[in-house]
């Protein structure tokens, strides 16, 4: 879980992408994907 983020927001990595998503009660919201690169907490979602 990525609490520090955003609440109940999770994420799993790719190869070199970091993917961004949420579970609902019927299906999964995918918010962002990025690059591993990246600085999440500066593009803050």
């Amino acid at each position: 879980m990525r609490n520090e983020i955003i609440e109940g927001l999770r994420s799993v990595s790719y190869e070199k992408h970091t993917v961004f998503y949420r579970i609902f009660d019927v299906h999964i919201r995918i918010v962002r994907i990025m690059h591993g690169s990246r600085d999440i907490f500066r593009f803050a979602l």
